[in-house]
């Protein structure tokens, strides 16, 4: 990613091959007054009235119809999803509010569980993550970690669950480090997720439900 980037001469190099844009979707402040009780349709108004358009600077605008129309269109676009904004919010600094959506373009996946990772704080007697996997071809493959989507009862339940499929045998080879426990991949669990990496990584996957009904072997990467 270009913030990542220390070397003067890479970044005068990107800056030309690879050119940023700036995008503006909101104004907080102007001429030294907070703006952010504002309604976001009065400040977005102030947006365009002060902001001169470029190639390089432009303005993130709204749509107010065919909602539905518009997010088949993204879908269609492969892009992660949108943001869906009350007109009279206000921009509420370090707060989740219902007033802004975002509204994800997820796929699901059925994976194997090959193991977990340690929790902590409540979870630390259960586990932190599911160790994910796949198959490509004929083979088990390591597609990434699932720790989100689990309520008290879902963890306690895999976690009995896990704890009778323990064993010493790695299903896969790891490339990162991690601590894991591994177990017999049997489970299939189903996820949400952004995307497939070109590595084979989901990619913000988020445990959606156990399915008993299905056999590890059919837990297959689509790679189209």
């Amino acid at each position: 990613m270009r913030e990542h980037v220390g070397d003067e001469l890479r970044i005068e190099l990107l800056s030309q091959v690879m050119p940023a844009t700036f995008i503006a979707f909101d104004l907080l402040y102007l001429d030294g007054k907070l703006l952010v009780d504002m309604p976001l349709e009065d400040r977005k108004a102030k947006l365009m009235e002060i902001v001169r358009e470029s190639p390089r600077i432009l303005i993130s605008r709204h749509v107010e119809t065919y909602g539905k129309r518009y997010f088949e269109g993204i879908v269609r676009m492969g892009l992660e999803g949108a943001m869906a904004k009350r007109r009279l919010s206000t921009y509420q600094m370090g707060k989740r509010s219902r007033d802004w959506l975002k509204v994800k373009n997820l796929k699901t996946m059925d994976c194997v569980i090959l193991g977990y990772t340690p929790g902590e704080g409540w979870r630390e007697q259960y586990f932190g993550a599911l160790v994910l996997g796949a198959y490509k071809g004929d083979e088990l493959v390591y597609v990434g970690r699932a720790g989100t989507g689990f309520d008290e009862e879902t963890v306690k339940l895999i976690t009995d669950m896990l704890r009778k499929m323990k064993t010493h045998e790695k299903a896969v080879e790891l490339e990162e480090p991690l601590e894991v426990r591994w177990v017999r991949p049997e489970l299939v669990c189903e996820v949400k997720f952004l995307e497939l990496t070109h590595d084979l990584k989901l990619r913000a996957p988020s445990f959606m439900r156990l399915r008993d009904e299905k056999a590890p072997e059919e837990c297959r990467i689509d790679e189209g």
